[in-house]
């Protein structure tokens, strides 16, 4: 299949390959249009480093983990995020630790680090072990109803959860329904602002700037009602959502300052979406490759013998890992990171100029066929100690790379193990008939649709 970009001939011989083109815009249009496939289909047809034209800026999709290594580490002060889409979500997720760069990021990282250092989260592991067995019940009573359950949105609810009680210290289960739907009205109304080919400015009241400015002003009311329940509930053990305070008394005194918003929903939205996508994506494998669930629920029942797990059970769930390795190494959360080339640089000889943009789609990444043989196959196995110690370390990010890693990816692996180890151990999980996976590359790669399926209890 063919795409189309610009290929004018200036200083042509200096440049990447680039697909050729018949209209001025058709990569934009391919890239706005499918860019899962358009990406694939660049890296194959054109290499590890190939040139797009998009609108009036140059732009580099890079697929070898050298030059991966050399933006997201080695040179990363040369690549910023300073981006037009990082600025079209500021309405909703002002300058918190997503779109925040330079200085205020630096700061926003030191105040959120300990939250989620090893110790931390060790103290994390009976939290999520409460959520896992208040979600049993739910699935045990859908397994009686026959009815099917959307995984995506069961993983969004248990993952809510975990981060409100984790890093905000108050128990979410009683909103977590209302809540979830509020998030998902922000990130929808979010993403077609970054989408739109012409971004309305926010005072104009058009029908999606009346919706991002109405979910702010919810999501500002619910950080309200959780500062309110954290305090009264008295709690002793700090949490993220104190050192927040903390960093924002001076401007409490007159109401909580807009930067303390903007981190507390950052951390809320960033906090639970990533975990619950790897559990769903996770969830719809096993769904589809029964010898996979036997292999796992082998290692879950020797080691949880059909109860929850509990922290001190990760080191003895290793194929459970390898499992969540692999369905993110399939569907990665953050599927393409984009940068900002703030001078000048080199990437394989090729000239990059200041203000191009840079593009390291984990998408593609995982499927380069030199690091990921047969790489549309499901196969936990490649995580295996044996199998992956001469694998380049950059052919697999799917929590980025550098001093912008995720910040919460240890957690996030944490409570994917625990959560999916407890479930697959109790409940056998199928696809409902019928039903396609789409995929969504939004701020997260999701599933468009849903994730619906039927769920069996192995008790019964």
């Amino acid at each position: 299949m063919a795409y189309a970009g610009l290929a004018d001939g200036r200083d042509r011989a200096r440049r990447p390959p680039t697909p050729e083109s018949r209209f001025p815009l058709s990569q934009l249009r391919a890239l706005r249009t499918d860019p899962l496939r358009f990406l694939i289909h660049c890296r194959a047809a054109h290499g590890d480093v190939v040139w797009l034209r998009l609108r009036v800026i140059d732009a580099y999709l890079l697929s070898h983990p050298d030059h991966i290594h050399h933006v997201l580490q080695t040179t990363q002060s040369i690549y910023d995020k300073n981006l037009a889409p990082l600025e079209r979500l500021r309405p909703i997720l002002g300058h918190g630790m997503v779109t925040a760069d330079g200085t205020t990021w630096k700061q926003q990282r030191e105040v959120a680090q300990p939250a989620f250092r090893g110790r931390e989260i060790q103290s994390f592991g009976p939290i999520i072990t409460e959520v896992i067995a208040d979600t049993i019940p739910r699935w045990r009573q859908a397994a009686v109803e026959g009815a099917p359950l959307d995984m995506h949105r069961e993983m969004l609810r248990m993952a809510l959860c975990i981060v409100g009680k984790a890093m905000f210290g108050v128990d979410l289960r009683d909103h977590a329904e209302a809540s979830g739907d509020l998030l998902e009205v922000t990130m929808t109304s979010g993403v077609k602002r970054v989408r739109a080919l012409i971004a309305a400015p926010m005072f104009l009241p058009t029908p999606n700037n009346r919706r991002i400015k109405s979910s702010r002003r919810a999501l500002e009311t619910m950080i309200d009602r959780i500062v309110e329940e954290r305090r009264a509930g008295q709690h002793d053990e700090p949490c993220l959502l104190d050192r927040l305070l903390e960093a924002h008394g001076a401007l409490e005194k007159a109401g909580r300052s807009a930067q303390f918003y903007d981190e507390a929903i950052t951390i809320l939205l960033a906090g639970h979406e990533t975990t619950a996508n790897a559990l769903a994506f996770s969830l719809h494998l096993l769904g589809r490759h029964p010898s996979v669930v036997e292999t796992l629920r082998a290692e879950t029942r020797r080691v949880l013998g059909r109860r929850p797990a509990e922290i001190g059970d990760l080191p003895a769930l290793t194929y459970t890992r390898m499992v969540i390795d692999e369905a993110m190494r399939l569907y990665p959360p953050a599927w393409i990171i984009d940068r900002n080339t703030a001078k000048d640089d080199e990437i394989d000889g090729y000239p990059i100029k200041q203000g191009s943009l840079i593009m390291v789609s984990p998408w593609v990444i995982h499927r380069h066929p030199a690091f990921w043989p047969d790489s549309e196959r499901f196969d936990p196995e490649r995580f295996a100690k044996d199998r992956h110690q001469d694998r380049p370390r950059h052919a697999y990010l799917p929590f980025g790379l550098g001093p912008r890693v995720c910040i919460g990816a240890s957690l996030a692996l944490t409570e994917a193990v625990m959560v999916l180890a407890s479930l697959i151990d109790l409940f056998d999980v199928e696809p409902v008939s019928g039903h396609m996976l789409r995929l969504d590359p939004n701020v997260t790669l999701r599933p468009k649709n849903g994730l619906p399926m039927t769920v069996r209890s192995t008790l019964s």
